[in-house]
């Protein structure tokens, strides 16, 4: 155990608040970059702040009423800030925001109650160097929700069991109960990790302990969770039959295929997008082999690696559940060796945090992705007042449902869809037309109907409008 003095509670909040300015609140009043996903979930978060119905998720596909893929917490939570705050980016973005400062504070605590300040200082530095987990705290995703209850539950579990304490094993429940509430079946990654820590995270305890242990934290879990599943039944019935079908039947069984486990097009994406420390920490492995609470974080790897690998869930907000035990495996290992205080990193990458964010704020790089171009048109459009909806024509391919939430966050109007066998709509003045993917026949059938071709966009996409009497 090291012997490093502990920086204080004070500088560890101010130097968490200054990695999380420059990581997820750099520019984060840019108009456009929340995700693929995150207008879906924007858009379901504005309708439930509308309509005050905060079970009834109203998605933007038809034949999908009531969204069914995902619990309500995340939704919640973007729904109450748009119950104060204007529906946009910005704001969208805030419960992301909050959840990465939240696990970063509880990523610190841990590693520190477990192996020292150099050990959460190290690990924390190399969280906030790998982009792809800061990236989509700043989108609007699930999953940050997910990952934070997630750790919270493991510090809160490692605490109770080493203190002894029944209150803290409650919460812990409690605390993985509002990750399932998050993303689902996904947050059962968790699981191994945290019932070795209930098990065998202190020393000394008996199989009586580890029971009373096992007992409190299932009893806080089972009774959020219970109370949830109870009233989401009672004011939706049937949502909870369609989840549980969407979720076991179509991602678990029938597209589950383990040799995906082993392929490369998996271990290379992550490798490189973890900087490659997973590869170190392995290797260091070899000189120092994790005891106890140190085999922690490769149960953990191992148990989301065969939750996402097998159905084929690669890259992107995917590897927000994996990155923290990589950071955690590579940090354990390549620290210890000398003495060094960790107060001098602290100041030295808080001080560089805040320099950085200055120079992001004050100049023309830009830290969100734009939107796309067919997006910003409608967008513009839509603030002239002149149109009061928007004809959705995806002829003669499928709709492409994932730009249709672009549409409607952006574009905050009704639609009207079109199939690919439907006829073109004839012309109406309060009607803007997109043609999803242009063609010269479709083109053709407009322009004989009445309507003016208004933009053409390189994507094969094209905005038409009812051409002016007379024309």
């Amino acid at each position: 155990m090291q012997t490093t003095q502990r920086p204080s509670g004070f500088s560890v909040l101010l130097w968490v608040l200054c990695l999380s300015a420059l990581a997820v609140g750099a520019k984060n009043f840019e108009q456009g970059g929340i995700g693929v996903d995150g207008p879906h979930y924007a858009v379901v978060a504005r309708e439930m702040a509308r309509s005050g119905d905060w079970f009834f998720m109203r998605g933007t596909i038809p034949d999908y009423q009531p969204a069914a893929d995902y619990p309500h917490l995340g939704i919640w939570l973007i729904a109450s800030v748009f119950s104060v705050l204007p529906a946009a980016d910005w704001t969208a973005r805030i419960p992301g925001i909050l959840f990465y400062v939240g696990f970063l504070l509880v990523f610190f605590r841990l590693l520190r109650l477990i192996d020292g300040p150099r050990l959460a200082v190290a690990g924390t530095l190399a969280l906030w160097v790998m982009y792809r987990f800061s990236n989509f705290f700043s989108n609007v995703y699930l999953d940050p929700g997910m990952v934070f209850f997630g750790m919270a539950s493991l510090l809160l579990a490692y605490e109770g069991v080493k203190a002894q304490s029944p209150l803290r094993l409650l919460i812990a429940g409690c605390c993985l109960a509002l990750s399932f509430m998050m993303k689902g079946m996904a947050a059962a990654g968790f699981v191994p990790a945290i019932g070795f820590t209930l098990l065998w995270g202190a020393p000394g305890r008996n199989a009586r302990h580890a029971f009373w242990n096992v007992t409190c934290f299932v009893l806080g879990f089972a009774t959020v969770l219970g109370l949830y599943l109870l009233a989401v039944e009672a004011r939706v019935p049937g949502l909870l039959e369609k989840y549980w079908s969407r979720q076991w039947t179509n991602r678990f069984s029938q597209q589950r295929d383990w040799s995906r486990l082993w392929e490369w097009r998996y271990w290379g994406g992550l490798l490189r997008d973890c900087h490659y420390f997973l590869l170190l920490g392995a290797v260091g492995c070899l000189w120092k082999w994790p005891r106890r609470m140190g085999l922690v974080p490769w149960i953990a790897i191992a148990s989301f690696s065969a939750l996402y690998a097998p159905i084929d869930r690669v890259g992107n907000q995917y590897w927000l559940a994996l990155l923290p035990w990589i950071a955690w495996v590579f940090a354990s290992v390549f620290v210890g060796r000398r003495e060094w205080k960790p107060e001098p990193w602290m100041l030295v990458s808080g001080v560089a945090a805040v320099v950085l964010l200055f120079f992001v704020q004050f100049t023309p790089v830009r830290v969100h992705g734009p939107e796309a171009p067919d997006v910003a048109h409608l967008q513009r459009r839509m603030a002239q007042g002149i149109y009061q909806r928007l004809v959705l024509d995806s002829a003669p391919q499928p709709a492409d449902f994932t730009r249709k939430d672009h549409y409607y966050w952006y574009g905050d109007t009704p639609i009207v869809t079109l199939e690919r066998n439907d006829p073109a709509l004839r012309p109406d003045p309060a009607a803007l037309y997109l043609l999803h993917n242009h063609t010269e026949n479709r083109a053709k059938e407009l322009k004989a109907l009445g309507w003016c071709l208004d933009e053409l966009f390189p994507e094969s996409r094209s905005f038409w409008r009812a051409c002016p009497l007379g024309t």
